[in-house]
């Protein structure tokens, strides 16, 4: 492994030299003096994960570090300032080890125990002082079975408070019985680089909501949202009393918790569950160090004589700011975007994530999809940059990469997945202004683009899913809708080669950062060719795309790949084909973006708030009549129950509620437009959302009378395009504040 300078001469310890599948975590110590310092830190990667003490203390906040990566690639480290932690004389150092993904121990259907990386839980550490190497991870270092008798990411943490290390005082020596001499080891093979990302911190703690016992003599605490997180107890009962909590996000018709519907991809019988065995002291506080669930209820049972004293539940994700916020009059609209960042903060622990506790992988076409919902409102570009180079980690010579990342598994789900590689850093590019990402990724991209190429048949790609998760192929099905009821899932070359066109077009822009004309002209020549193909064999005259289903006309609108008259008709046509089932979501997840997005944009922005909030099956709205707390991953709730893949009416509001969107041409909101809809069923928005190094924009609009009024605040350096309904022309408006007005029936 490529070690970097700032981990001098440390070697790499682990408990045992060659063994694998232990459950429980090691503690290594060592004791080192120091008699006077200005500044002091310490570099450590603790894999799978670790948490650092000195002298009995955090050193910080962070949870689950370092992130998931190809481990056999790339190892992410933390330099500490740990100036404040130390004392004159001596000093202890404690490192604790927990498996994580990189010695994932359970068995589950994803086959993620068997990995290329897999080993034995192993430390590397080096503390300086003003320049000085104080100590460095080596054989002089002892470790101990502690307290935490097992973890799984798959299934949680026990912890033995019988079992808690006393610690080492001053001129005493450690039992041999307890600590053994550390392993000199090896790496995973993976390069270290340090970690820059916002890591994992509880940002938020909540409070019980409603208890209700089950048959079993256990009791069921409901925290009232869908989270990823843990739990916090508070505890009381004699030495060997155990307290057991199962974590889930759905009961059953008698109210006890029900996993069956993710549980079934993780066998063991305590899949999501957390255990604290007590010692002897009156009252007892515990949270786990090294799981993390998903879930809404807990449902927690006392063993032995055991009393649960209080209990709240710990939000646990990436550390990410959040820096926007918007509302609009439609109640549906503002609860909807309230879930879809309950599933995107949940979705991004470390990664972004398909879900908290069945699968916990990084699909791509959920980042893809979900990303400009999180750029909206967070400031996550440096979290999309880390878990890149894990897609650039995980690509293929030929260019192609897998379905899930870091998690090389899951091939040939084509562009709509596969396409997150270009998609991501254009978008964090469009949002941020940040050129940066786009340069560290253009290689990989345009490898990328060559795969698509390889792979396309007269430019056209044929395989692919084809409109993931639509209604036709749900188990769970409240409406009684069947799938003759409506329009059939369209063929995966429907949305593979509308996605090929968009990252065609995507590269065509990026080139321009990289510096590199010729590969503009050569991508803005293959989108021509794209789009050719595509209305060649999916587009007939009047409007018509493929077999008319709701995703192939909201992808060809959305994307481009219609122009001048056919555009208008084929708007017509899917505002009519929405309205003909009711304005139900007869579409899956490619169609779940296109659709409402086209509708918008072509004219009938009604229509598509209808079918983002009409309560019938299948739709969003169907969500909040049955209690949804987070976005589902199925119309029908049949499946996992926090999901972000139809996440995007979060986005939606922004940029159709409230018509704001960052230009391409001045990415980072140096130059941005704004066009409020025209609608008769919004009376008003809302929102405000900090610009890197610019300042707030902010902008709400409301009926006024027969028009309406709005309130724009443009940051200093940026430039807004405004365009009131009705205008044909636009009006260019520079950093300040501006009261605009305009009819509502679309005259000036």
């Amino acid at each position: 492994m490529n070690q970097p300078e700032v981990f001098g001469q440390a070697r790499w310890i682990a408990e045992y030299a060659m063994r694998r599948g232990r459950k429980h975590a090691p503690v290594f110590r060592r004791r080192f003096h120091l008699d006077s310092w200005c500044r002091a830190q310490c570099a450590v990667c603790g894999l799978g994960h670790f948490l650092l003490r000195l002298n009995g203390r955090a050193v910080s906040d962070d949870l689950l570090t370092p992130a998931f990566t190809r481990y056999d690639l790339r190892c992410e480290y933390y330099l500490y300032d740990v100036t404040n932690c130390l004392t004159p004389g001596e000093n202890v150092v404690e490192v604790v080890l927990g498996n994580g993904f990189y010695n994932q121990i359970t068995p589950d259907r994803l086959r993620s125990e068997r990995q290329i990386w897999s080993s034995d839980p192993r430390l590397l550490f080096h503390l300086t002082a003003d320049g000085c190497s104080v100590l460095i991870s080596d054989q002089t270092w002892r470790v101990a079975h502690g307290p935490i008798v097992e973890n799984s990411v798959r299934t949680g943490e026990k912890y033995d408070a019988r079992r808690e290390l006393a610690p080492w005082l001053p001129g005493e020596e450690p039992d041999p019985a307890v600590w053994r001499p550390v392993c000199l080891t090896h790496g995973p093979g993976g390069i270290l680089e340090r970690a820059t990302a916002p890591a994992c911190r509880v940002v938020r703690t909540l409070t019980v909501r409603r208890t209700h016992p089950t048959a079993d003599g256990a009791m069921v605490y409901d925290f009232g949202e869908n989270i990823a997180g843990n739990c916090r107890i508070a505890a009381s009962g004699g030495a060997g009393a155990m307290l057991r909590l199962v974590h889930g996000e759905k009961l059953n018709a008698e109210g006890d918790l029900d996993n069956g519907h993710i549980g079934m991809y993780t066998p063991a019988p305590d899949f999501q569950t957390d255990v604290y065995v007590l010692d002897d002291r009156p009252v007892q506080e515990w949270a786990p160090t090294f799981s993390c669930h998903g879930f809404q209820y807990v449902k927690v049972f006392a063993e032995g004589g055991a009393e649960l004293q209080g209990i709240t539940a710990r939000v646990i994700r990436s550390n990410f700011d959040r820096i926007g916020c918007a509302r609009c009059s439609e109640p549906a609209l503002n609860a909807l975007t309230l879930l879809a960042l309950r599933s995107y903060e949940a979705n991004f622990v470390n990664t972004p994530t398909d879900c908290p506790h069945r699968e916990k992988m990084g699909w791509t076409g959920d980042a893809q999809l979900s990303a400009e919902l999180g750029l909206w409102h967070y400031r996550v570009g440096e979290n999309y940059r880390a878990w890149l180079k894990s897609v650039r980690d995980c690509q293929r010579a030929t260019g192609q990469i897998p379905g899930t990342v870091p998690y090389c598994n899951h091939w040939q789900f084509g562009p709509v997945w596969d396409g997150a590689l270009i998609i991501l850093p254009y978008q964090v590019w469009r949002f941020t202004g940040d050129e940066s990402i786009v340069r560290e990724n253009y290689v990989a991209c345009r490898k990328l683009m060559r795969y698509f190429a390889d792979i396309a048949l007269d430019d056209i790609i044929h395989f692919g899913p084809g409109d993931w998760a639509h209604p036709g192929r749900s188990d769970g099905n409240p409406g009684g809708i069947t799938a003759a009821d409506l329009r059939s899932i369209i063929p995966g070359a429907v949305d593979a080669t509308a996605y090929y066109y968009r990252c065609a077009g995507y590269m065509a822009e990026m080139a321009r950062v990289a510096g590199t004309p010729e590969d503009r002209r050569a991508f803005a020549s293959s989108a021509v060719r794209i789009k050719a193909a595509f209305q060649r064999e999916f587009c007939r005259p009047g409007g018509h795309c493929a077999g008319d289903e709701a995703t192939a006309l909201g992808l060809a609108l959305d994307h481009g790949l219609v122009d001048g008259p056919e555009r208008t008709a084929m708007a017509a046509r899917l505002d009519e084909r929405m309205r003909c089932v009711d304005y139900r979501a007869d579409f899956g997840i490619s169609g779940a973006k296109a659709v409402p997005r086209a509708l918008a944009a072509n004219g009938y922005f009604d229509t598509a708030l209808r079918v983002l909030t009409q309560r019938r099956f299948p739709g969003w709205g169907h969500w909040l009549v049955r209690g949804a707390t987070s976005l589902w991953e199925s119309w029908g709730g049949d499946k996992s129950r926090n999901h972000v893949m139809f996440g995007d009416p979060g986005a939606w509001l922004w940029e159709y509620a409230g018509g704001i969107r960052p230009e391409i041409a001045g990415p980072g909101f140096a130059v941005f437009r704004v066009e409020p809809p025209e609608t008769e069923l919004l009376s008003c928005f809302e929102g405000r959302r900090e610009v890197a190094g610019r300042g707030t924009l902010s902008w709400a609009w409301q009926r006024e009378g027969a028009g309406c009024v709005g309130e724009l605040m443009v940051p200093p350096g940026c430039v807004a395009r405004f365009r009131a309904p009705g205008e044909s022309g636009e009006r260019s408006l520079a950093g300040g504040r501006h009261i605009l007005r305009w009819r509502r029936d679309g005259t000036v």
